[in-house]
């Protein structure tokens, strides 16, 4: 798969995601998609869910996205883990691992009139998938490098971001539907692509808005 055909899959699961296709009752109003794409994509399914080692090994590797109310369902083509209902993880048999995790935003701040995300509270979400995707695929799906990491912000219209890091915060509103960043490329699963991703972020919202430093 190229970064096209991953671009515009992507752009199907985020359809996916406003048309609550996992699941009726998702919350999807605002919230964080991310996507951990190998290029070489899987043909043989891998994963049996009735193998009681193959289902450790997935609930292992994401269990800091799930919850006491975690629900698996077995869809052939994918086993997907949702918590009712602002959240969600999929790992599909072709390799793609996909979450949706809501809320993003912090409501009534900055003057008590708008809505704001702090951009470090995204990164927790990220790491966090991207350690459970790199362990799944050590584990099981045993995939050929190199991976593509992608990153959309769904339903932030009218939102403002803020870092206290890097001590700025925007000052016009978001002005699209989503916002959605270049992939990320991972070469291997001994990387550590925090860096990369964190320095990214922050540089891709900077360079898209108007901002100035916190005071």
């Amino acid at each position: 798969m190229n970064i096209e055909q991953m671009k515009e899959y992507v752009s199907q699961r985020i359809d996916s995601v406003e048309n609550k296709e996992v699941n009726e009752n998702l919350i999807n109003t605002n919230g964080i998609l991310i996507h951990f794409i190998p290029e070489n994509i899987l043909d043989n399914n891998p994963i049996d869910w009735n193998d009681i080692d193959h289902k450790f090994k997935i609930q292992h590797s994401f269990r800091r996205l799930i919850g006491l109310d975690t629900r698996y369902s077995d869809l052939g083509d994918r086993i997907l883990s949702y918590t009712p209902n602002n959240e969600y993880y999929i790992c599909f048999q072709n390799g793609i691992t996909e979450t949706f995790i809501h809320p993003i935003e912090n409501q009534n701040s900055l003057d008590g009139r708008f809505n704001y995300i702090k951009v470090e509270n995204l990164f927790y979400a990220i790491r966090d998938f991207v350690e459970a995707s790199k362990a799944v695929h050590e584990k099981l799906y045993k995939t050929i490098p190199p991976y593509q990491i992608f990153i959309s912000l769904l339903g932030v219209q009218g939102t403002y971001f803020t870092s206290f890091d890097k001590n700025y915060v925007t000052t016009i509103p978001f002005p699209g539907k989503n916002a959605r960043f270049e992939p990320f490329q991972l070469n291997s699963l001994t990387d550590n692509i925090m860096p990369e991703i964190i320095n990214g972020i922050h540089y891709g919202i900077r360079a898209t808005s108007q901002w100035r430093q916190n005071k």
